[in-house]
Protein backbone atom coordinates (compact mmCIF):
# COMPACT_ATOMS: atom_id res chain seq x y z
CA UNK A 1 0.00 0.00 0.00
CA UNK A 2 2.86 1.96 0.82
CA UNK A 3 4.15 1.76 -2.77
CA UNK A 4 1.05 2.60 -4.18
CA UNK A 5 0.62 6.03 -2.11
CA UNK A 6 3.85 6.79 -3.81
CA UNK A 7 2.84 6.12 -6.89
CA UNK A 8 -0.11 8.34 -6.60
CA UNK A 9 1.91 11.15 -5.09
CA UNK A 10 4.61 11.18 -8.26
CA UNK A 11 1.77 10.69 -10.64
CA UNK A 12 -0.12 13.83 -9.00
CA UNK A 13 3.46 16.19 -8.72
CA UNK A 14 4.44 15.16 -11.80
CA UNK A 15 1.89 14.91 -14.09
CA UNK A 16 -1.48 16.38 -12.41
CA UNK A 17 -2.82 13.20 -12.75
CA UNK A 18 -5.35 12.22 -9.75
CA UNK A 19 -6.01 8.37 -8.89
CA UNK A 20 -7.60 6.21 -6.28
CA UNK A 21 -6.77 3.51 -4.35
CA UNK A 22 -9.54 0.53 -4.32
CA UNK A 23 -8.84 -2.27 -2.37
CA UNK A 24 -10.85 -5.72 -3.59
CA UNK A 25 -13.86 -6.67 -2.34
CA UNK A 26 -13.29 -10.42 -2.55
CA UNK A 27 -9.62 -10.56 -1.80
CA UNK A 28 -8.45 -7.92 0.75
CA UNK A 29 -4.92 -7.94 0.16
CA UNK A 30 -5.54 -6.64 -3.51
CA UNK A 31 -5.36 -3.44 -4.14
CA UNK A 32 -6.32 -1.31 -8.14
CA UNK A 33 -4.84 2.01 -8.73
CA UNK A 34 -8.03 3.74 -10.38
CA UNK A 35 -6.99 7.04 -13.32
CA UNK A 36 -9.58 8.97 -14.46
CA UNK A 37 -10.87 8.45 -17.98
CA UNK A 38 -10.02 12.57 -18.84
CA UNK A 39 -6.35 11.60 -17.94
CA UNK A 40 -5.81 8.01 -19.91
CA UNK A 41 -4.74 9.71 -23.36
CA UNK A 42 -1.84 11.22 -21.15
CA UNK A 43 -1.48 7.86 -19.19
CA UNK A 44 -0.97 5.89 -22.84
CA UNK A 45 1.17 8.62 -24.67
CA UNK A 46 3.55 8.07 -21.36
CA UNK A 47 3.62 4.33 -20.55
CA UNK A 48 2.88 3.36 -24.68
CA UNK A 49 6.15 2.97 -25.30
CA UNK A 50 7.27 1.06 -22.73
CA UNK A 51 4.74 -1.78 -22.76
CA UNK A 52 4.79 -5.42 -23.96
CA UNK A 53 2.51 -5.41 -27.05
CA UNK A 54 0.27 -8.23 -25.58
CA UNK A 55 0.09 -6.19 -22.47
CA UNK A 56 -1.91 -3.65 -24.72
CA UNK A 57 -5.19 -4.57 -24.85
CA UNK A 58 -5.10 -2.89 -20.88
CA UNK A 59 -5.27 0.84 -22.42
CA UNK A 60 -7.92 -0.43 -25.20
CA UNK A 61 -5.03 -0.65 -27.83
CA UNK A 62 -4.93 -3.27 -30.54
CA UNK A 63 -1.53 -5.23 -31.17
CA UNK A 64 0.57 -3.68 -34.37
Amino acid sequence: MEELNLLIEALFRKFSIKSTINISKREKSQYNLYISKYKMSLIKDLVIKHMHSDMLYKLNIDKQ
